[in-house]
């Protein structure tokens, strides 16, 4: 049988880096969770904008978060209106303070694949609505 390796992890380092950045020895698990939650709690809010990657970064109670996505300006809003409603969202949920959260534009060369299968999704589920279920062939 063959030995599986896990893409990212092979690339960790070289041409890649991690999606959380920071250090603690005695609070990791839940450091962990909390980027978890915070993780799942942004893809499903701002799923509607094509998120690729969510990267965290802290330095004791502050964090930074960078946001890359294929419709950045879904995420920030009319003069950054939703982005401020975020941040303090994310404040109230973490109990951190969020220093800056900034949003990227993906790079469709090394983040494409996530795009598609989003954009394939949406318009699926958009001709499954209109879809009136399979036909005969009879247009009586």
């Amino acid at each position: 049988m063959g030995q599986k390796v896990n893409p990212i992890g092979l690339r960790l380092g070289g041409i890649k880096t991690w999606y959380s950045q920071w250090f603690s020895e005695k609070n990791y698990s839940e450091l962990l969770h909390e980027d978890i939650k915070i993780r799942k709690y942004l893809k499903e809010k701002l799923y509607h904008a094509g998120i690729s990657r969510i990267e965290i970064e802290r330095a004791a109670n502050k964090a930074k978060v960078n946001i890359h996505a294929a419709r950045p300006g879904i995420i920030i809003g009319k003069k950054g209106s939703e982005i401020e409603k975020l941040k303090k969202d994310l404040e109230e949920r973490t109990g951190l303070t969020i220093n800056r959260i900034e949003i990227g534009k993906v790079d469709f060369l090394r983040d494409s694949a996530r795009i598609n299968i989003y954009y394939y999704e949406s318009s699926n589920k958009e001709n499954l609505a209109d879809d009136e279920g399979p036909s005969d062939g009879d247009d009586d």
